[in-house]
């Protein structure tokens, strides 16, 4: 069937802002894509020659069979007599004559997709200032799993040369890129960089010839996943609320080597992960069955990087539950590490059944001994919200291995035992140790207070899936604290199928306790007023539960400024989705995998679903989206294939450009999504 999307970018306009991770996911099954955005790379970057000297460039091409390109010099096919020539095999021969220092810009535009081309700048001189010897790097180009490597080699005129080998690419970080030793060896880092592809330089140690180059392409692979990470799902197993955490330790060949899990499905129970396989294609979606001490399960999952993946569930027998996993550090795996102000946040899946609805949030103290001596939170339920209530509590030290412990919170709500794992100091995955709820959520670590009016403030993205007392919905927002007690924003509601799009709201809010940053929140707007309570959390995101008719709690994601259009948005995107569907008889759906926005206005993708417990892996999307040009709001039209998921239209809300949320906005199913940047 098709699934339709609307996107929200901004309060502004397009050339001005939003932010936010989000989209489509990639089926597992191992599967690879094939409808990656073609991309074009050069090297070497730059040259400097006299008359008459040659240069040999390479083009790699990516994401299509077509791998040929066209060569041009300042936009000049094949060049002249003026700029310089160049062969179809990237050979340029600088011209006869060169009389002053200018600069040629050689182009290789992709044959199989034009719009798509790469750059290197030559300086001309008239001295003979540059060597007519280059380096040659041997291989000049390879295609690496992650993890992988690949020595290089190193001469002039067929000779050895002694080099100074380097390495770059477009990540923030040079880890991001692997590593390379003195003799050449590459490793390629864990997951592709940004781009997927690292160039390598070789320069020669006596300055007798100018530097050569190689491009390496990385791809996800099994190598993607080793170490241990701490997971969270939930979900509904027969209109029965379902979670789970635990820790799962994969070995980067395939493996899984050990872990624990602890799922509440009417009651908590504990098991043993005994073992297991999983395997990861190259466009970072897998599978995995898990072996545990009481049977196994399997999973879809989607890698956004080595330290982060989406999941679901995709059996019959574990329900429809999708979630997150996230590297541990096993070296603070101690009580003492936790410590200081953490956020938390707690919901009990939403389901087709809705009586056990819960949002919770709130912030405590931890004195990294075992103690929770104050703190506050909010608690939204059936029978009503109960502010501002007065928390203490206690934690035992995590296990050495699998960083799972437990913790108690208690106040006028009630005692509440947690299972937690950790990921590090600054998160703790919870699951509450309940026969009547299956809350899940975390504890992250607060950015600093005291807090005012003042510095509660910023720009903010929110899409929260909960429940009335009878029927599902959602709330989507794009907001702004001004620092002053003032809100301004726009919304979007669905509840039950009843919808409210693209509604301006206003409102005010006050910090209620400068301790926790406990804020309450109102916004009015389309003849309602909504309700709401926040608590700073991490990376100047906030904790945010609604407190009127809709139970629901989630993150508000602190959004970054950048201008939006249809080429800012472009990229794969790894998402998870879920909600409560109300066609093909109804249920809980869940889904992760990958989306491609080729930055233009086509969208592609690959979903694996889980659809009231029936498992559709590897479903194909197609679709297109659009940045309106007033408002920056984005929409999408995505289409599946009949009987799967139906037409939906969404609002999305950048956090950045490598994040977004979803809200669906039609009749269809009350349903939300975050999405991430692959690479």
């Amino acid at each position: 069937m098709s699934l339709r999307k609307v996107l929200q970018a901004s309060t502004v306009t397009a050339a001005a802002m939003l932010l936010i991770p989000t989209l489509f996911l990639a089926g597992c099954g191992g599967g690879n894509s094939t409808s990656n955005t073609v991309a074009v790379t050069i090297t070497p970057t730059t040259a400097t020659l006299s008359a008459s000297q040659t240069m040999s460039f390479a083009a790699s091409v990516t994401n299509t069979s077509n791998t040929a390109v066209t060569w041009l010099v300042n936009g000049v096919q094949g060049g002249n007599a003026t700029y310089g020539t160049i062969t179809a095999s990237g050979t340029y021969t600088a011209p006869s004559t060169v009389t002053t220092t200018v600069t040629e810009t050689i182009t290789a535009t992709s044959q199989a997709d034009t719009t798509k081309s790469a750059t290197a700048s030559v300086t001309l001189t008239p001295n003979a200032t540059a060597s007519s010897q280059y380096v040659t790097v041997s291989p000049t180009f390879v295609t690496l799993p992650a993890g992988g490597q690949e020595t290089f080699a190193a001469s002039v005129n067929s000779a050895p040369v002694t080099v100074t080998w380097k390495i770059s690419c477009k990540a923030t970080s040079s880890a991001d890129c692997g590593t390379i030793d003195a003799s050449g060896v590459y490793t390629a880092p864990l997951a592709p960089p940004t781009g997927g592809t690292v160039t390598v330089t070789a320069t020669s140690t006596n300055n007798s010839a100018n530097p050569g180059f190689a491009t390496i392409s990385i791809q996800y692979s099994n190598g993607s996943l080793t170490g241990q990470y701490a997971f969270a799902f939930s979900g509904e197993n027969g209109s029965v609320p379902v979670a789970a955490v635990g820790s799962i330790s994969v070995d980067g060949t395939g493996s899984i080597t050990g872990g624990a899990e602890d799922i509440a499905n009417g009651g908590v129970t504990s098991t043993t992960i005994t073992g297991g396989t999983y395997h990861l294609g190259t466009d970072g979606r897998g599978t995995a069955t898990v072996k545990t001490s009481t049977g196994s399960s399997t999973w879809q999952f989607i890698v956004e990087s080595h330290n982060r993946l989406f999941a679901v569930t995709s059996d019959t027998t574990s329900g429809t539950m999708v979630g997150t996993l996230d590297l541990q550090d096993p070296t603070q795996f101690s009580a003492a590490a936790i410590t200081g102000s953490y956020a938390l946040l707690l919901t009990s899946p939403i389901t087709s059944t809705t009586g056990s609805a819960v949002a919770q949030i709130g912030a405590v103290t931890a004195n990294g001994a075992g103690t929770f001596p104050s703190g506050r939170q909010d608690v939204n339920t059936a029978g009503g919200p109960q502010p501002s209530l007065a928390v203490t509590g206690t934690y035992v030290a995590p296990s050495a291995t699998t960083g799972g412990g437990t913790l108690t919170l208690s106040s006028s709500f009630g005692a509440q035992t947690f299972t937690y794992y950790m990921v590090n100091g600054t998160t703790l995955k919870l699951l509450e140790q309940s026969a009547v709820r299956a809350s899940s959520g975390q504890l992250a670590k607060q950015v600093a207070g005291p807090f005012t009016v003042a510095n509660v403030k910023g720009k903010f993205a929110t899409a929260i899936l909960g429940s009335t007392t009878s029927s599902p919905g959602s709330f989507g927002a794009q907001f702004a604290l001004d620092g002053a007690g003032a809100v301004t924003g726009t919304i979007d509601s669905n509840l039950n199928g009843n919808l409210l799009d693209d509604v301006a709201v206003t409102g005010t809010y006050s910090v209620s306790d400068a301790t926790t940053g406990r804020t309450v929140v109102t916004m009015t707007g389309g003849g309602k007023t909504y309700s709401f309570v926040v608590y700073p959390a991490d990376n100047q995101n906030l904790y945010i539960e609604e407190t009127d008719t809709l139970i629901a709690a989630g993150t508000a994601y602190a959004q970054q400024t950048f201008v939006v259009d249809v080429a800012s948005l472009g990229g794969n995107f790894a998402t998870r989705l879920s909600g409560i569907s109300f066609v093909n008889g109804g249920g809980f759906d869940a889904g992760s995998g990958q989306l491609i926005l080729n930055g233009g206005s086509a969208l592609t993708g690959t979903l694996d679903l889980n659809l009231n417990n029936s498992p559709a892996p590897n479903t194909a999307v197609t679709g297109s989206y659009l940045v309106e040009p007033t408002s920056g709001r984005v929409t999408i039209h995505a289409l599946t294939a009949p009987g799967l998921f139906s037409d939906a239209s969404m609002v999305l809300y950048p956090i950045d450009q490598k994040h977004f949320l979803l809200v669906e906005t039609d009749s269809t199913r009350v349903l939300t999504a975050l999405a991430e940047g692959q690479f």
